[in-house]
């Protein structure tokens, strides 16, 4: 019971989209470049067998037959100059800040999780509408601006 409280408690997707719009629009131009490029320039996914055992046939008809093209196409998406990147807190218990890098034309997601410093998922919505507009009232968008980012509710 005692740990159970010791939790911090499960977020309403609407007072995390604010909490993480007031943080990301305090964060200097600096660090949010840097943690963008940082993410970016990931090379390796972590458990890439897992992760491909789980989404490989997501990708079949884009060409990936074996866990090695996964983790090719994985850093190749990274380095697309045309991803939408959105930032958010998870509303469970560890309330992670995440960052999706996601292609509109394909669907496919790479997560970064800042808090964990680390890439935390890679995998393919076949509906990329659909999967964005499950992020509105939640998601933070990072738009590219004059001089870096801005921020803007999603």
């Amino acid at each position: 019971v005692l740990a159970a409280l010791a939790q911090p408690p499960i977020m309403p997707k609407a007072i995390a989209q604010v909490d993480r719009l007031v943080e990301a629009r305090t964060m200097s131009a600096a660090s949010v470049q840097g943690l963008i490029v940082r993410a970016q320039h990931e090379s390796a996914l972590p458990k890439p067998e897992y992760h491909y055992g789980r989404h490989g046939e997501e990708f079949i008809d884009l060409g990936i037959q074996d866990a090695t093209d996964f983790i090719d196409f994985f850093r190749k998406h990274l380095q697309r100059d045309d991803l939408r990147v959105f930032t958010y807190i998870t509303t469970k218990d560890t309330q992670d800040r995440l960052w999706i890098f996601v292609g509109s034309d394909n669907g496919v997601v790479a997560q970064y999780n800042e808090t964990k410093h680390t890439m935390w998922s890679f995998f393919r919505q076949m509906d990329a509408e659909k999967y964005l507009t499950s992020g509105r009232g939640w998601w933070v968008e990072a738009v590219g601006a004059e001089g870096g980012v801005r921020f803007e509710p999603w």
